[in-house]
C-alpha cells in the first residue's frame, strides 16, 4: 500500500480547498440509521482498488452489523471497533 499512500497524500487542491480526511480519498458519516434507512447493500466502485475502507462505530445503538455479502458474514461492530475492509471489491450494507 506504499504507493497508494504515495498517490492519496499528494493530492494538490487548489485554493482554499483542504483533504479532509487525509490521507483516506474520502469519508462517510452514517449515523441515526434507523430500520426505515437501512443502507442498501452496495459496492464502493470508484474507490481505489488497493485501500481499505474503515468502519469506526460511535455512540448508543442496537443493530446495525455489518454485512459482507460474497464473504456470507454479518459482523457486529461495538462503540471503540475498527474495522477494514475492501469496500470497493466487497459488496456490503448493515441491518
Amino acid at each position: 500500500m506504499p504507493e497508494a499512500y504515495n498517490k492519496l497524500t499528494n493530492i494538490n487542491l487548489p485554493e482554499p480547498l483542504e483533504l479532509l480526511c487525509n490521507p483516506w480519498s474520502g469519508a462517510a458519516i452514517n449515523q441515526q440509521i434507523t430500520p426505515d434507512s437501512i443502507l442498501q447493500h452496495h459496492q464502493d466502485w470508484k474507490d481505489i482498488r488497493s485501500l481499505p475502507n474503515a468502519v469506526i462505530p460511535y455512540g448508543n445503538y442496537q443493530g446495525g452489523d455489518l454485512v459482507l455479502w460474497q464473504a456470507k458474514c454479518i459482523i457486529e461492530l461495538q462503540p471503540g471497533d475498527v474495522l477494514l475492509f475492501m469496500g470497493s471489491l466487497l459488496c456490503h450494507g448493515n441491518t
